[in-house]
């Protein structure tokens, strides 16, 4: 079963004085057990069952209580009971400021469970800095007069079982917008209810909330001056002697809490990952968690030193791991060294809000953030404020889409968000029948360059109703989703959806894609057929060649790129065009029935061109090698059943001529010929829903096989 259930219970959210936000758990719900979470509700109820269960949108408007909000209800009894997860500091953290300046007994609690850390396990020293960080956050609050009690096992229960025993009124804890955890907190909120104790929930966002709207170059417009982030608590009440502390689990035997069950299957998928990086441990990274995690102060001074350092382009104050992990991540194509590159797992684990690092990166410059933009900084500060900048924006976004939009996503789709590797928070859509079970199959679908997961919207629901679990996600560049500072290659991209098959839909999946998106697909399951129970083309992308050999031509080498100079002209230059003539060219691509180009397509489509780092992914296009031909893909090394729905009118390329050579050199593909462009599963629904129906229903799904992946998630 996969680890994400049904989202949490209500909220009416509530801010609290500037610039932090609690958020009051709402009013109980009926809820399956967390060990057994209830599946999504039908494609039409989405939009109302998120309203209903999330409570995001209500924040967005809501008057500022005072600090008196997380005081216990009968004054001088009772405590707050400060809820970390991936917010492990001291400074500008509302809960614990609002805890303490309540004058309420407090209680620091952390609980080692997979749920909440698993995937550190996965990033490079990410487990050794969990530890470094826990027992700096331990080691910081002793010298405040108070200590973190830490408990290992399931979340939800040790929240609950806590909160009992140390007489609790309240628990504080970070508003998190990833699926996994916002469902955690859900049913630690249903249990908490049944105990008379509220979860409150805070975030700490750079910029007061009413100037968050959903389309980035509105809201540049819009915002005001950045908030201040919030001291550190000078005092803390000490922790009841009653209150059993807790060990921390020493490095090992955390890596071992951590790990979920592995099935063959699975781990022949996880061993099977494309960036070195992502499975790299080396002692750079361990030496640099440690530094990072010597004292309270370590993380922030570690990036004001990275500021200072590329600043004037020289040594950082002798911090020479520092220096060595700039010089080994160093991207001459993304104009050098990327900060998310080095402390992406830093701002996971939360030792540093964006908001401190945002200050920082001003300072630094001798500069500020005026409302009209950003005068007198550094390309040094600017990059890293345009990524703090860039993951707030995201998570405020991520917020609003449990709420309403303006545009197609009112239509009532299931988005959720989920945190793919050093924490890029990765948008998706997912509908599931009401009778879903384990065994019920699963469709993934990859949408092509420039769309989004709002690209199926016209196949989820057919394909819900007919008895299927759906699931599309945004690839990373891409609509909702994060734009990090990275290498996008053809590689990056089908890690992502192999990554999304294991740890979000935990079952082997029918997978399709439109464009590039079709190349995506049959990359993963060129890579991990086990994953793949059968795969979907829609007017694929990559070259199609069926004289190719691996033998006579190997793998192709990487193009030379243009001067700089060049790609960023060129790059910005597409950008325009696609902003300005999006529905002309949408249109072009839909020669049968173009009005299906509708202005919820076109907002998304041109919305996501002015996110930060949009140009990132355009850039990418000069610096993709040569992929192996489709073909070769699809019959070599996949070898199971494909079905290859191609428009004929499709403008970009001769796609009748592909499609007949697919046919011919692929004995394992099924060729239907569509009178549609270039995107016939938005064009053409109706076909293309029957079509994949069929081709579906003669497959036959190993639920042995299912049950072996989903051991990856449990």
């Amino acid at each position: 079963m996969s680890a994400f259930g049904r989202p949490p219970v209500g909220c009416s959210n509530t801010k609290l004085q500037q610039p932090t936000m609690l958020v009051k758990a709402g009013s109980p719900t009926t809820r399956a057990p967390c060990s057994a979470p209830q599946r999504c509700p039908p494609l039409g109820a989405l939009k109302e069952e998120s309203l209903a269960h999330r409570g995001r949108g209500s924040a967005l408007s809501a008057m500022p209580p005072t600090m008196e909000a997380v005081q216990p209800a009968n004054g001088s009894s009772g405590c707050v009971l400060v809820w970390f997860k991936n917010d492990l500091r001291l400074d500008d953290h509302p809960g614990l400021f609002e805890a303490a300046s309540a004058g309420a007994a407090v209680v620091p609690f952390y609980c080692v469970d997979p749920k909440v850390a698993g995937q550190l396990r996965r990033i490079p020293g990410g487990v050794e800095l969990l530890w470094g960080a826990l027992d700096c956050l331990r080691r910081g609050l002793r010298e405040l007069g108070s200590d973190l009690v830490i408990r290992v096992g399931d979340a939800q229960g040790a929240v609950r079982a806590l909160a009992v025993e140390c007489g609790a009124t309240v628990v504080a804890a970070h508003d998190d917008v990833e699926e996994s955890l916002a469902s955690l907190i859900g049913y630690v909120g249903d249990g908490l209810q049944d105990e008379g104790v509220r979860l409150q929930l805070w975030k700490a966002p750079i910029w007061e909330d009413e100037s968050y709207v959903d389309d980035f170059a509105e809201f540049q417009k819009g915002r005001g001056m950045a908030l201040e982030p919030l001291p550190r608590p000078s005092a803390l009440p000490e922790v009841s002697p009653a209150i059993e502390s807790g060990d921390l689990p020493d490095v090992t035997e955390l890596r071992r809490l951590l790990d979920a069950p592995t099935s063959s299957v699975v781990q022949q998928a996880v061993n099977k990952g494309f960036d070195p990086l992502a499975r790299d441990c080396s002692p750079l990274w361990l030496q640099f968690a440690a530094e990072l995690t010597s004292s309270p102060d370590s993380a922030l001074q570690a990036i004001r030193e990275y500021l200072v350092g590329q600043q004037r382009g020289g040594p950082t104050n002798g911090k020479s791991t520092l220096q060595e992990l700039i010089a080994y991540v160093r991207e001459p194509r993304l104009g050098g060294v990327c900060f998310s590159a080095i402390f992406s797992s830093t701002m996971l684990l939360g030792l540093v809000s964006p908001r401190l690092v945002h200050k920082e990166a001003c300072d630094v410059a001798g500069t500020s953030y005026l409302p009209m933009g950003l005068f007198g900084a550094n390309e040094t500060s600017l990059n890293v404020l345009r990524e703090v900048e860039m993951t707030d924006f995201h998570a405020q976004a991520a917020r609003m889409s449990y709420s309403s939009f303006s545009n197609g996503y009112s239509l009532g789709l299931g988005v959720r968000y989920w945190r793919w590797k050093s924490g890029h928070l990765m948008e998706y859509v997912v509908a599931e029948p009401d009778d879903a079970t384990d065994d019920t199959p699963a469709i993934l679908l990859v949408h092509g360059f420039g769309a989004s997961s709002f690209h199926w919207r016209r196949n989820i629901g057919p394909l819900r109703d007919a008895g299927y679990r759906v699931f599309c996600p945004t690839l990373p560049g891409y609509g909702r989703s994060e734009k990090p500072s990275m290498r996008y290659s053809q590689e990056v991209w089908s890690e992502y959806v192999k990554d999304f098959i294991v740890e979000v839909v935990g079952q082997p999946v029918v997978l399709g894609g439109n464009s590039i998106g079709g190349y995506m697909s049959a990359s993963v399951a060129g890579q991990n057929p086990s994953l793949v129970h059968g795969l979907i083309l829609f007017n694929s992308a990559g070259p199609v060649d069926p004289t190719y050999s691996p033998e006579k031509g190997g793998s192709a080498p990487p193009r030379n790129p243009p001067p700089k100079i060049v790609v960023d002209a060129v790059a910005n230059g597409l950008l325009w065009y696609l902003q300005t003539t999006a529905g002309r060219t949408l249109k072009s691509l839909y020669p049968t029935n173009p009005q299906n180009v509708d202005a919820a397509l076109e907002y998304d489509i041109m919305r996501a061109g002015t996110a930060p780092n949009a140009l990132s992914v355009l850039k990418s296009v000069f610096f993709l090698k040569p992929p192996p031909p489709l073909n070769y893909v699809v019959r070599d090394l996949y070898g199971g059943p494909v079905l290859v729905l191609q428009g004929v009118l499709d403008p970009l390329n001769d796609a009748g001529d592909r499609a007949a050579k697919l046919d011919s050199s692929c004995p394992n593909v099924e060729v239907k010929l569509l009178q549609a462009g270039h995107c016939p599963h938005d064009e053409v629904p109706d076909e293309v829903n029957d079509e994949i129906l069929q081709f579906v229903g003669k497959l036959s799904i190993d639920k042995p096989r299912q049950a072996a992946v989903e051991e990856a998630v449990v």
